[in-house]
């Protein structure tokens, strides 16, 4: 990624942060590819660039994990793919939130977000709770959950 000619998205909300624009796009950008029959599969701020000298326009990286199935799509493949290009949206959806706020969510967009599809859920709860501590404990660092600071 050090060889393409992008900007990185900012890791932080804040002044140079993402605009709505960005999204717009992004949505637009994702939408054309599912309907060539592409998903993404890996959205998340490593793999989001923005053009060079236009903050506006997203650029996407590291396709390993995308799907690709020749339009038209049928039956079983159908399937997989609806749910691939249904958690395309979802983090879409929660990069946005992340980056703009609650209120830059459409009513449709926080629907979709207050149901989210039940495999992202055991996928997230199986590498909080099995794949970390199995991964800290092969590399010899504490095993235990994170400790919160409570500030007064």
């Amino acid at each position: 990624m050090t060889l393409l000619d992008a900007e990185p998205v900012p890791e932080t909300k804040g002044t140079d942060s993402l605009d709505a624009r960005y999204f717009a796009r992004l949505g637009e950008l994702l939408a054309e590819m599912h309907r060539r029959g592409i998903n993404h599969g890996d959205l998340r701020r490593k793999n989001l660039l923005r053009a060079p000298g236009n903050p506006s326009t997203p650029l996407l990286v590291d396709f390993t994990q995308c799907l690709h199935f020749r339009p038209p799509v049928r039956w079983l493949r159908g399937v997989i793919f609806r749910q691939a290009i249904r958690i395309d949206r979802v983090t879409l959806f929660k990069l946005k939130k992340w980056y703009l706020g609650e209120d830059a969510l459409t009513e449709a967009e926080r629907a979709e977000l207050d149901h989210i599809p039940w495999h992202l859920k055991v996928g997230r709860f199986l590498r909080k709770r099995l794949y970390r501590p199995y991964k800290h404990w092969r590399l010899g660092k504490p095993v235990g959950r994170r400790k919160r600071s409570h500030q007064p």
